[in-house]
């Protein structure tokens, strides 16, 4: 209940711009049974991250996040739902939409960028390397991962990559495709 209470009074303070969520629990003299058995586990499910990672991760996002969501609320929280199925559903409904094969358990490894061809000035696509080689060329690759995973996965990002990859850089985006869902 502490946490409920005092989490929101972070937002705006001297140190919530570099305070990690596992200092302001330390500083807070939380329990170890709050931050082991509810915390831990409802952040690392909510982010799909290692409950130890989570303690990195800045407490004022953090914070910020649960207020939106309605989690620093003890009653009338949000009910949270998942496609029946699973994710196996929804991926195999996108699938079915789309042109060509999809590769499914197939760690992509690095995106490679044709060099353009010197008439035209027009790409020559990109090139996917993955634990079982290398597919394409592609006229386009879309990488839906976190920002820094898709940077690495670049072999010669530019500028505007970098820049627009870096974390600062990360924003919630929310889409609903209502015709390819199941």
């Amino acid at each position: 209940m502490r946490f409920y209470r005092e989490g929101p009074k972070l937002i705006g303070s001297d140190d919530a711009a570099t305070l990690t969520l596992g200092d302001f629990l330390q500083r807070g003299r939380y329990s170890s049974a709050f931050i082991d058995d509810h915390l831990l586990p409802m952040a690392a499910a909510i982010w799909s991250t290692p409950a130890d990672q989570m303690l990195a991760h800045p407490a004022a996002a953090f914070v910020r996040f649960s207020i939106n969501h309605g989690l620093m609320q003890v009653s009338n929280r949000p009910q949270w739902r998942t496609v029946t199925g699973g994710s196996r559903c929804y991926v195999q409904k996108l699938s079915e939409n789309l042109a060509g094969r999809v590769r499914l358990g197939s760690p992509v490894r690095l995106v490679r960028r044709l060099p353009a061809d010197p008439l035209t000035g027009r790409t020559n696509g990109v090139v996917v390397v993955d634990e079982r080689g290398t597919h394409g060329p592609y006229d386009h690759v879309l990488v839906a991962t976190h920002a820094d995973e898709a940077l690495a996965m670049l072999e010669d990002p530019p500028p505007t990559n970098r820049r627009s990859s870096a974390p600062s850089a990360t924003r919630r985006i929310r889409r609903c495709f209502t015709p390819t869902l199941p």
